[in-house]
This record gives structure tokens, sequence and C-alpha cells, in this order.
């Protein structure tokens, strides 16, 4: 039987709904796939040196998952893999053995497939369906996929040497950059596969680390690199939030942003890092959900009012979120801002802000729309609006919505009194007309 592209798709979307998938689907299903294709094509000239693996994997459906994967990943996922090991703390053996039943599902429904044959481009969009699918199913995780988001950095930033991620989430931002050297960070180690997984098949390899703050990203003298490009989705990924393990927290480590038990919020710590990573001379990308507007409105004043004072903010795009994953099931709206940080702004951008208002289409033409009206920085009426620094400071300084920036106000006309007077003795005329009228009727009713 010959199992197309689709049948893929058809078949990674529907383990995705498989009980349990945050652990077995999430955690193993990418590595699985990534395991499966590389035995493929493991015959392909060229390709093991490509993904730096040492010995041709084999695809056995009777192996352990751990090992299974790790005979292609480098550094597989942490999830347990054994009845024993899944046995850990959970009292209810049932559980265990449903979960170790998905693993082992997962693993001779891929076998199925000849996945070597299919172009590299067709597993991509089947495990891109997938993804969505995930994002979906998780009640935290929907704005952490956002291709059509990343297809518009990818087109803004152009092309450069290195491009970093500190919270690269599943790599989508990544890999739509054209850069020699991507980097990205991620501390799940499940998340963590599926960006190093995805980056494989697009054929851009991102080097991933545990954390934005230790090696290999930090300086011999215990400094924070930097990048000529960093893009960042600063919304949170499924996973704990005990401030020990929040990434806020660890980023603090260097004392940057003065954090105290009662007073830090992520997405603000976020967007600080992610400027604090971008060299002298570069640009920064933060994608954020349009209610967090990119961690602007969780600054405290002073740290908003010297962001201002560096003039660093470039642009403020509203955009929707990707297909699938435009509304959450409760209802809150999955628009996205994406603000462009440029510390070497050109002297006619200084001092400015340009604000686009992209709308609630997703298409190809409001992408090149998007870019056009960047690279030109030009004001459209209802649509684009540059404003000055000094208003906006003046104003609302903490306030980046485009929305509210580009709505165009309808002129008041010139209230004439007069015109307005002979209108009104023209209306009351009428109505004493109908009045009497009405009263002339209800005296022949009378008489009657």
């Amino acid at each position: 039987m010959t199992l197309t592209a689709d049948d893929l798709k058809s078949t990674l979307i529907t383990l995705a709904n498989i009980p349990a998938q945050r652990e077995a689907s999430l955690g193993y299903l990418p590595a699985i796939l990534f395991t499966k294709w590389a035995a493929d094509k493991a015959d392909e000239p060229g390709f093991l040196d490509r993904l730096a693996i040492t010995e041709k994997p084999v695809y056995k459906t009777d192996e352990n998952p751990k090992e299974l994967v790790s005979q292609a990943l480098r550094d597989p996922t942490t999830y347990p893999a054994t009845l024993e090991e899944l046995g850990a703390g959970i009292d209810d053996i049932r559980d265990v053995h449903h979960h170790f039943e998905v693993l082992k599902h997962t693993i001779r429904t891929l076998s199925l497939f000849k996945i070597g044959d299919m172009a590299d481009e067709e597993v991509l969009k089947a495990f891109d369906a997938y993804l969505t699918k995930m994002m979906k199913l998780a009640r935290t995780g929907a704005y952490c996929f956002q291709p059509y988001a990343a297809e518009i950095i990818g087109k803004l930033a152009g092309k450069v040497s290195e491009a970093y991620d500190p919270f690269c989430k599943t790599g989508d931002l990544l890999c739509a950059v054209d850069a020699d050297t991507r980097i990205g960070s991620e501390p799940n180690p499940a998340v963590r596969t599926i960006a190093e997984v995805r980056s494989r098949f697009c054929g851009k390899r991102i080097d991933t680390a545990e954390d934005p703050i230790s090696s290999p990203l930090t300086n011999a003298d215990g400094t924070l690199k930097t990048f000529p490009l960093v893009v960042a989705n600063i919304d949170h990924l499924m996973g704990p939030r005990h401030r020990e393990k929040n990434p806020a927290v660890s980023m603090d480590v260097h004392g940057r942003f003065t954090l105290s038990p009662t007073d830090w919020m992520d997405d603000a710590v976020m967007l600080l890092h992610a400027l604090a990573t971008t060299a002298d001379t570069g640009r920064c990308f933060i994608l954020s959900p349009a209610m967090l507007q990119g961690g602007f409105r969780s600054l405290r004043p002073a740290a908003a009012a010297q962001l201002h004072a560096n003039d660093w903010l470039e642009a403020v795009i509203r955009i929707p979120g990707s297909k699938n994953l435009l509304h959450s099931p409760t209802g809150i709206s999955r628009d996205l801002q994406l603000h462009l940080f440029n510390k070497n702004k050109d002297a006619e951008r200084k001092g400015k802000i340009l604000f686009i208002d992209a709308g609630d289409t997703a298409s190809e033409e409001e992408i090149d729309k998007i870019c056009e009206t960047v690279a030109g920085y030009k004001e459209i009426p209802g649509y684009a609006k540059i404003v000055p620094l000094e208003e906006i400071i003046k104003s609302r300084p903490c306030d980046l919505n485009p929305k509210c920036w580009t709505t165009i106000l309808e002129q008041r006309k010139a209230f004439d009194k007069e015109a307005v007077r002979k209108e009104i003795i023209q209306l009351e005329g009428k109505r004493l007309a109908v009045l009497t009228e009405i009263l002339d009727i209800l005296e022949e009713l009378k008489t009657e």
C-alpha cells in the first residue's frame, strides 16, 4: 500500500489526539518521526554527515523508545521510556501501561511509511499540521507556533550572519530567518527536540542550549554574548509556573532587571533580556500576544522611559495569529503584535515610531504590503501612521496598540445654527400636522 504525504499528515494529527499526548506525543512523536526519516534517507549521499549522525540509524518497532531516538538525536528527550521509569510516582498501573502503549503504537504506526521517498517540504507540512493540532489542544500553547508571523519576520530581517532566539520554543522564528548560524535556547527538553527536528526538516539547523544565560551563550568573562539579530516570541509555553523554575527569574542572575519577590513579570523580563543580547548595531524582533503588547505594558515606568529614551523602537505591527490558532477556547482574540527594535536607526527614522494595523487577513499579499510599508517607512491612511516619540511619551508611553494610533477619526462638520433652527421648525410643523390629523380621526370616531 502506497502512503502519501496527506496520509502522513492525517496520521500525525490522529496520533496527536491520543490521550496522554502531552507526554507521549509531544515528548516523543517528533523524535520518533525524525528517526524514521533519518533511517529511510540514510543511504542518500552526504545525508548523515549533514545531520552530524555518525552511524546509520535503524528503525526497529520492538526497540525501547528512548534507545530508538538516541540513534539520530544527540540529546533525546528525557522522558521515561520503560515501564519502571514510567511507573515512578504513578499510583494507577493502568496509566503507566497506557502511556507505554501510546509510545509503542506511535512507533508501529510510523513504520508503515516510507518517509524517505517523500519530499522534505511535504514531511515539513505534515509535521507543521501536527504542531498546529498540538498547540490547539494545549491551553497555554496556542501562541507559541506562529508560521505566518515567522514568515513576516524572515522577510523583514533579511540576510544576517548570526541569529539568536532566547526562547526558541518550536523554532519557527529561527527557521524563517536567513542566517549563516542559528542559535536558540529552550529549557523544555520536549519542545527543544521539536525545534531541532523542525529545523532539520527545513534544512536550517538550529544549535540549541538549555537556557539563555549559561554556556555556550556567555563569554569567557561571564558576560552575555550579543548578536546582530535577535528574534523572540515572548509568550509562555506549557510548563511549570513555579518561581524557581521560571525563566524570568533565571535570567536575572546577572542582576540586570532588579527583580523582587513581589514585583516581576515574565514578558517584561523576556523583552529586556532579548534587547540585552542584541548587538549595539543590531536589530531585535519581538513577537507577542496583543494583550501583552510586547511586554511594554508590564514594564516599570522607569524601564519604559529608558527604552523610549534609547529610541530603539522602530515599528509596531498588529497581525493576526496563524490559521487555526486565531482564537482560544475561551474566546480570547489571538491577534499578535510584532515590535521591531533597531539599535542603529536611520537618521530620518530617529525620534519616530511607525505603527501598522495589518488587519485580520493572513495572506502573502498582506506580508508584501507590510514589508513595503516598513521599507518605505510611509504612512497609509487607516493602515500605517508615523508618530513622533514625543507625542507617545506625553500621551500614552506604555500604549503601543497600532489600532489606536492608526484609526482615522471622522472630522466634525461645521455647526450651522440657522440651518438647524429651520430644520427643527419644519419637523415641528410636520409633527403638528400629523397630530391634528390624529385628533380629527378620533373626533369622527366619537360621533359614530
